[in-house]
Formats: structure tokens, C-alpha cells, sequence
């Protein structure tokens, strides 16, 4: 969920008749070889793990000639074997491929590799200077299946991102070697490759299990004090039931991200004191009625509050100025967020059950922040006190806000293995309405096979309202009406996912309803891909968010041209801002407790480091307002070949996301390594397995 000619994969070619090479030397000596003349080389980005590659301009998609590199020893890509096996595999399952030569060399810091020379046929060619994958097909019984091999370091050991993309690779040729294809891996049976694969990304994932809730608290608030230098107390509230319809029906309840960061408690009415010097923390409770029990249940004693959360104490609200005079007599500010103002507070007063804890937190916290109210006159214990502290507590709304915002930007081990949890789920919610969705169906039947499965796989509140498209609806950037009927030749796209401990996922699919795209459909498909591909081949610590947006839009603008959709210069382009008509979002955004979670510079990064966790989503989109707008734009109607583009306004729109950790030497995938498919081809072999399965039975 954001803030507000692509190379084809084609039928085999006849073999070609020879045609005249010429020698190309590698600028670092690492190898030379014989290259058709007139073929045209791909610029690679550096630190790729193809050396080179070549294609035919004047015949895009039919062949081309890669040269692959790889550690020579067979434990170091222990799933794949060596350069020579990778090589033997590919032109085996390439129709008409062919292993050119191979060989051994020594390269940078002492490490041996070997060389793979490999010319396809049927594959995708001309990779716009970005070559992140090699595809290569083979079809077998009428259906295409595609072996990807990508790598994003040169040293592509320990390289987390390759391993999670061998295990892709993997399951893939599984399902095409189960019976549906000829076995297509040739140096090693199916059964070995997936003992040898049993996880890889599965074995990244446990670098951040679930903790203990209160461990994970405590560190996250260990965190917070280490960032509040401006001393005082803290104090953060999770807020309360909220009215529905009725005198007593409310909003099913999620308390306050910031303070399910520092506390994990998910009851309403509660609120923590936290000091920052000694990180003592009291969870504050409400005092209910007795007869409360009966209507919602009751709660467990203050003993057993403060033990469950892992608090120093738990105390009732209207026994928090005694609490803080007794425990922080000398305390001056008392540091809360802008929500948690009194004068705010009191206009959500009118809950039944919980009014008397409303007023009562109003009445303390106004006492805290003008002392003057509370008259030595007053009776009871609140007599006398304010004559020493009334005139020494201020609450204050400057620090508090900034430096949660800052803690929770970079994430710590723990929540990222809340965030892996709600990707597992999530992913499987979404395979579950794939397996669910034909022709017929109500967009909110999907959507409650998504809410279906998502609780059946321990998730139990979705962390944003569905998005589910289908035909022109997934056009509609945040629609949530999901009331259509999906039409037998819709692309639906679905931006849906649920929270783990109020950590949410945020994944996007976009698919055929009739579970097979169209040639039209996979042409925007594939382009879609190839953007998200390029702008996660560049996520690592240091890189600046607006230039892979930027090079990412570049990348969409080069390939409409290659559709036919758009003409002119890519300076023309750019500077008519073309593609904001095609992708009017960004290209993601920070995530975490929120959906679109908060930093200290907004919901959306400016340079990435270690810790965020982001979305990369991009889009294409075919919206009659914009097509409209643009079609009668002096300087942007030249630029579109508005026949081709109307041909395709009942699309509706292509979006593809993924939840991305940012290491320390690159990035990690939450959502692949959470088995969420995105070829299109997977999610057609996906799709045609569920069907066969079910017309079985």
C-alpha cells in the first residue's frame, strides 16, 4: 500500500544460421570470447553476478549470450553446484540453448571462479541496462515455465538475497518436474536440489524469531530512554473504545502504536509512566466497575498487570499524582504526545463503562500540568501536596513525539520477526484467495477469503482496510468499495495484509482471475516487474530513495516506448512528467507498527540505512482521469500514442509489492522468504495446481 517494449518471453526460435563474431576481451582480463557482430552488449550494473551480456537488437527476445560467473567449489552455491552445472542446467532447459564454453580463472582477493558462457534462446534480451536475472523458459504440455537466476553481489557467498532467489528457482522447477513438465534440472534430481535447498530464505528468517513480548518491550524502551535528553518523565496513553452505532457498540479496539511499541499491551484505557534515567516503567490501568466483569470481562490484579507486561509496578490512574510524588518527587516535565493532551482527552469523554476512568485521567493529568487546580484546600490524600510540586510539573509536547518517531524508524531483530510473522501470514492469505478467486465472484468474497485466512494462520486483525481491484478497479489507487463482480478476463489486484503483534505486512499481487494472462496483461506484468527488480537491485545502506525512484521512472518511460505507448525523447518524457501519469504513487514507504509507519523525516525515506524496513511497490496504471488530463496537455499529448493507450483502459492497473529489510551489506525480502510468488509464471503454475487439485476431488 503506497502514499499518496518490455522484453517478452517468446516461443523458440529456428537455430540460426552462423553469422560472422568478433572477439570481445573483458576490460579486467577475466575472460574473452567470440560475440555475433552487430549484437548489441548490456550495460551491467557493477557487482552483478553476470560478467557480460549481448543480444540481438534487430531480433529482441530471441537469443542471448550471457557469461555467468560463480565460485568454483560446489558447497560455496551449494544449491545451484558449480558454474558449469548452472551452465549445463540452463541450456538444458533453454530450448535450443546451448553451453558455449567453460573454465576456470582466478579473480579479486584470491577467490577462483569459474566461467559460464551460455546462449539462450527464447529468452528475455536487452535488459535496459540493468541485467539483474537471466529467464529463460521451456514448455512442456502447454504450459511455459521459467528458471530465473539473479544475484545482486559479486561475492555471492553468505549473499542472503541469492540464496532467497535460488530458493525461488527451486520451487519452481519442483512443480515443473511433479508431473505437469519433463524434469528440467539436468545435473541433479529434484529430490537432492530440495534437500539441498530445504529454506535457505527460510534459514535467513531465523536470524529474527519471535521473542518474548516483554523482552522486546523492554528493549524498545531501553531504546527510547537512550534518545530522551531532556529528562522528566514520560508518559504515553493507548487510547480507548471508541463509538460505533449504539449505546454500546464500539470499534473493535487497537491501542496507539506508540504505545504498543513500548508496552505490547492490547487492552483499551491503559497508559505507561516511564522514566528515562533509571527505565523504571509502570503501567497505568483503569479502575472499572465491578459489574464491567459481566459486560466485557474483568481485569486481572495490578500484581498480575504489571507481570504480565513486565512492569516495575502497576498502579490506577487516580493514583498517579501520589505515584509520581512518592516515586519522582523531584520531576519537572512531564513529556507526552500531542494525543495524550488533557484538553483534547476531555472531548473524548461518553464511553459508559470506562467514562469514570476518562474523567478521572482528565482530572489527574490537568492536576499534573496546572497544579494550581488542586488547592491545598482539596480533601484527602491530594491535600497539601501542591504547596512543594505545583509549581515544578510541566507537561511538555516538544520531545517526545520526535524521538519515538526516531526510535521506531530503524527496527531491532525482534521486530522484524513480528514483521516475518505477519509476512507468513499474509503470503498465505493471499495464495488462499488466488486458490479461492473465478470468474463470478464479488471482490468481497476475495477479500474474506484473505480475512479467512489471515486468522487461520494466527493473524487477527488486518493492519488497513483491503484493496481488492478487479478489471478497471485496480485503477482506483486506494479503493476499498470491493463490491464488483470479477469478469472471467480481469487482472485483480489485491493490496492486502494483517499485523502480528500490531506489526503489519503490506503486499500487493496482482493476478488473472481466469488464473492464465493474456499477452497484453503479461507485457504490463513483466514491465511492472522489471521495475520493482530494478529498484531492490539497488536497496543497501547509503543509497538515496529519491535516485532509485528516479531511475526506477526512467526504467518505466524506457519501456512504454517499447510497447508503443508513449514516443519521444527520454528528456521530452521525463520533463512532461509522463510517467506520473502512469505511476502517479511513490515507490513505498516506511512500515512497521503503522502501515505507513513513522521516522524522524516522515512516512517515506530519504537515504536508507540498516534497520528500515520499507515497501518497494511500484505501479502501472491506466486511469481515465489522468489519460484524460494528459490527452489534452499541449506538452503531454504528443508524447502518447493514445490509440494504443485506450486500447487499454479497461486493464485497470498492475501493481507489485514487497516488504524489504535494509542490512547491513544490502537488504533482505520479508515477502519472498515468506513464499509469496511474483512471476507471473508462478503465479500461474500456482494458480493452475489449485484448479487441477480441486477438479479432482
Amino acid at each position: 500500500m503506497f502514499i499518496a517494449s518490455s522484453p517478452l518471453l517468446l516461443p523458440a526460435a529456428a537455430a540460426a544460421a552462423p553469422v560472422p563474431t568478433m572477439e570481445y576481451v573483458d576490460p579486467q582480463g577475466t575472460f574473452k570470447l567470440q560475440v555475433p557482430k552487430g549484437w548489441q552488449q548490456v550495460n551491467l550494473v557493477p557487482g552483478t553476478g553476470i560478467l557480460a551480456s549481448w543480444y540481438d537488437p534487430a531480433n529482441r527476445g530471441s537469443d542471448t549470450l550471457v557469461v555467468y560467473a560463480a565460485p568454483t567449489a560446489a558447497a560455496s552455491t551449494r544449491e545451484l553446484g558449480t558454474a558449469q552445472e548452472v551452465g549445463e542446467a540452463l541450456a538444458g532447459v533453454s530450448p535450443g540453448g546451448s553451453l558455449q564454453q567453460w573454465g576456470s580463472d582466478r579473480r579479486s582477493k584470491g577467490r577462483e571462479y569459474i566461467t559460464t558462457q551460455v546462449r539462450f534462446t527464447g529468452v528475455s534480451a536487452g535488459l535496459f541496462g540493468a541485467v539483474l536475472d537471466i529467464r529463460c523458459c521451456v514448455v512442456a504440455e502447454g504450459q511455459k515455465y521459467t528458471l530465473r537466476i539473479s544475484s545482486k553481489a559479486d561475492n555471492i557467498e553468505g549473499n542472503a538475497g541469492w540464496y532467497q532467489t535460488v530458493n525461488r528457482i527451486v520451487q519452481s522447477f519442483q512443480r515443473a518436474a511433479a508431473g505437469r513438465a519433463r524434469q528440467c534440472f539436468k545435473p541433479r534430481a529434484s529430490s537432492t536440489v530440495a534437500a539441498e535447498v530445504a529454506g535457505p530464505a527460510a534459514k535467513a528468517a531465523d536470524n529474527y524469531p519471535i521473542v518474548d513480548i516483554r523482552e522486546q518491550c523492554k528493549e524498545l524502551r531501553a531504546r527510547v530512554c537512550k534518545e530522551t535528553l531532556a529528562g522528566g518523565l514520560i508518559y504515553v496513553s493507548g487510547g480507548d473504545l471508541q463509538h460505533r452505532n449504539g449505546a454500546d457498540v464500539y470499534y473493535k479496539f487497537r491501542p496507539s502504536s506508540d504505545f504498543a511499541y513500548l508496552t505490547g499491551v492490547t487492552e483499551p484505557g491503559f497508559a505507561c509512566l516511564l522514566d528515562p534515567e533509571t527505565q523504571r516503567f509502570t503501567l497505568v490501568a483503569p479502575k472499572v466497575p465491578e459489574d464491567a466483569a459481566v459486560w466485557w470481562g474483568g481485569l486481572p490484579s495490578l500484581d498480575q498487570l504489571a507481570e504480565q507486561a513486565g512492569a516495575a509496578a502497576c498502579i490506577y490512574t487516580e493514583d498517579l499524582p501520589q505515584y509520581v510524588q512518592q516515586h519522582h518527587s523531584d520531576v519537572q516535565t512531564l513529556h507526552i504526545l500531542p494525543g495524550d493532551d488533557p484538553q483534547q482527552q476531555a472531548q473524548l469523554l461518553g464511553l459508559p463503562h470506562f467514562a469514570q476512568h476518562q474523567q478521572q485521567a482528565v482530572q489527574q493529568l490537568a492536576g499534573l500540568q496546572a497544579l494550581q487546580a488542586v488547592q491545598s484546600s482539596s480533601t484527602g490524600s491530594t491535600a497539601g501536596r501542591s504547596s512543594s510540586t505545583s509549581q515544578q510539573i510541566q507537561l511538555s509536547t516538544a520531545f517526545l513525539e520526535s524521538t519515538l518517531h526516531r526510535c521506531r524508524a530503524t527496527k531491532t531483530a525482534a521486530e522484524v520477526g513480528c514483521l516475518m510473522e505477519a509476512s507468513r501470514g499474509s503470503a498465505a492469505a493471499h495464495k488462499a484467495m488466488w486458490a479461492a478467486c473465478k470468474p463470478g465472484l464479488k471482490e468481497y468474497q476475495l477479500e474474506a477469503a484473505f480475512a479467512h485466512a489471515a486468522g487461520q494462520a494466527g493473524l487477527m486483525q488486518l493492519g488497513y482496510p483491503c484493496i481488492v481491484g478487479a478489471g478497471a478497479n485496480g485503477a482506483i489507487l486506494h479503493y476499498e468499495r470491493n463490491s464488483a463482480t470479477v469478469k472471467p478476463n480481469d487482472l485483480v489486484l489485491v493490496d492486502a495484509g494483517a499485523e502480528f503483534r500490531h506489526y503489519t505486512a503490506d503486499i500487493t499481487r496482482t493476478f488473472p482471475a481466469s488464473g492464465k494472462f493474456t499477452a497484453q496483461q503479461r507485457d504490463i506484468y513483466d514491465v511492472v516487474l522489471s521495475m520493482q527488480q530494478h529498484a531492490l537491485s539497488q536497496i543497501q545502506p547509503g543509497a538515496s530513495w529519491a535516485d532509485i525512484q528516479q531511475s526506477t521512472r526512467q526504467l518505466l518511460l524506457q519501456q512504454l516506448q517499447q510497447l508503443g505507448l508513449v514516443k519521444g525523447s527520454a528528456d521530452a518524457l521525463t520533463d512532461a512528467g509522463i510517467d506520473r501519469v502512469f505511476m502517479p504513487h511513490g515507490l513505498g514507504h516506511f512500515l512497521g507498527l503503522d502501515v505507513h509507519d513513522v521516522s524522524d523525516v516522515g512516512p517515506v525515506p530519504q537515504r536508507l540505512q540498516a534497520g528500515h524496513v520499507i515497501t518497494v511497490e511500484p505501479g502501472l496504471y491506466f486511469m481515465p482521469l489522468l489519460l484524460q488530463r494528459a490527452f489534452n496537455d499541449p506538452k503531454q499529448a504528443p508524447l502518447l500514442v493514445k490509440p494504443a493507450v485506450e486500447a487499454l483502459l479497461d486493464m485497470g492497473g498492475v501493481r507489485i509489492e514487497d516488504n524489504v529489510l535494509v542490512t547491513d551489506s544490502g537488504h533482505f525480502n520479508l515477502t519472498m522468504a515468506a513464499g509469496m510468488p511474483k512471476e507471473a509464471a508462478e503465479i500461474e503454475a500456482y494458480m493452475a495446481a489449485h484448479n487441477a487439485s480441486c477438479s479432482s476431488n
